[in-house]
């Protein structure tokens, strides 16, 4: 692996607040736009770790004409000749990193400038909380905000809330504190979606959590393209549900246990997510074969929330898209969309649908204690 930056190994005095790790492969395009968003940040106490996993596209290029204009050197790569996937990338990085607190920015996301100054700043307020997290907006491929923000009240005590909808929602967001990552031992290298959120699970069952009440990250919408990806997706995804579910009910002489009803809302919640994502891409040939999925992962929706069906005009919208780019060639449907935008973006009412019920859970205590 090879590393760049212009003054090398920081001394121990100049040992940075915080270490931000990029993971990125092949992101030529988006790259410059998300470290321009890192050196814009009013928070000026950090590192950047960018973790190349086998780009062959110029990104590695582009990262070194973007370090050599930062006048505090904060930027540095390190480079691998072969892909390796993005949770070993992250655990590279986490291993390199020097912060007393670590965050992620993928490639292709944007931070607003205050994300940084305002994550620290409840970290501070708040010496018991693991991480922190703020609010996302989505936006498009061509970085067009879409207006669409996923936000959330809770803080705390949250793991029932965090299992109940993933509203962390980007390997983006957080920022963690060094001892109780390195308590979960970072990244599960053996998933291959969803990986972000089954360390935020991990995370909040060790400590509370901090959020910040305000949009401050831009999470990029990358339209998946084959059928197996939405299938290791939902494979990954029934892993950590059965997985903590399991775990939840160990525990149902605490505090915090979550009641069996709400079951049926964690597996919707996520089948409208993962039917979301299969809705969520180009038209091709495979889309035959990938409608079979979808349309079952829709049932699975109806079947853990039969109120979703009360939108029947939006559920037309959702199964015209899924009749069209399935029966139809594709350069008919990708015509079709392009001259019915509503109906190309009918799969986003599906997100409208998650449920996300107040659970009880101990508060988040300032530095006063508890």
């Amino acid at each position: 692996m090879e590393e760049i930056g212009k003054s090398g190994s920081l001394p121990k005095a100049l040992i940075p607040k915080v270490s931000i790790v990029v993971p990125v492969r092949n992101g030529a395009s988006t790259i410059e736009e998300t470290l321009r968003s890192l050196l814009a940040q009013t928070f000026r106490d950090f590192e950047v770790w960018v973790m190349d996993d086998g780009s062959t596209d110029g990104t590695v290029d582009i990262v070194t004409q973007v370090a050599e204009t930062d006048p505090l050197d904060r930027i540095r790569l390190r480079s691998r000749s072969a892909p390796h996937g993005v949770s070993l990338a992250r655990n590279g990085g986490i291993a390199l990193a020097r912060g007393e607190l670590i965050g992620f920015l993928d490639g292709d996301d944007l931070w607003l400038p205050e994300k940084l100054a305002d994550q620290v700043a409840v970290l501070e307020q708040y010496p018991t909380a693991v991480m922190a997290y703020c609010w996302t907006e989505l936006m498009d491929q061509a970085g067009q905000r879409l207006g669409q923000v996923i936000d959330a009240p809770f803080e705390g005590w949250i793991r029932e809330h965090l299992l109940v909808t993933d509203f962390i929602s980007s390997g983006s967001n957080a920022l963690i504190r060094r001892s109780p990552l390195a308590q979960t031992g970072g990244f599960d290298t053996t998933l291959t979606h969803s990986e972000d959120w089954d360390l935020w699970l991990r995370l909040a069952a060790i400590g509370p959590v901090a959020k910040v009440p305000k949009v401050q990250v831009l999470y990029r919408q990358q339209p998946t393209s084959a059928s197996v990806n939405v299938l290791a997706h939902e494979a990954a995804s029934r892993h950590i549900i059965s997985r903590e579910l399991q775990q939840l009910a160990k525990s149902a002489s605490s505090d915090r246990p979550l009641p069996r009803h709400y079951h049926r809302i964690v597996w919707g919640n996520r089948y409208k997510y993962l039917a979301f994502k299969a809705l969520d891409r180009p038209c091709q040939g495979q889309w035959g074969i990938a409608s079979m999925t979808t349309l079952r992962f829709l049932t699975q929706v109806v079947r853990c929330d039969r109120g979703s069906l009360r939108h029947w005009q939006q559920w037309i919208g959702v199964l015209g898209k899924l009749i069209l780019c399935g029966v139809s060639p594709p350069i008919v449907s990708r015509c079709c969309l392009r001259g019915w935008p509503s109906l190309g973006r009918s799969q986003h009412f599906l997100l409208t649908l998650t449920r996300v019920p107040r659970l009880p859970h101990r508060p988040l205590a300032d530095g006063s204690g508890q």
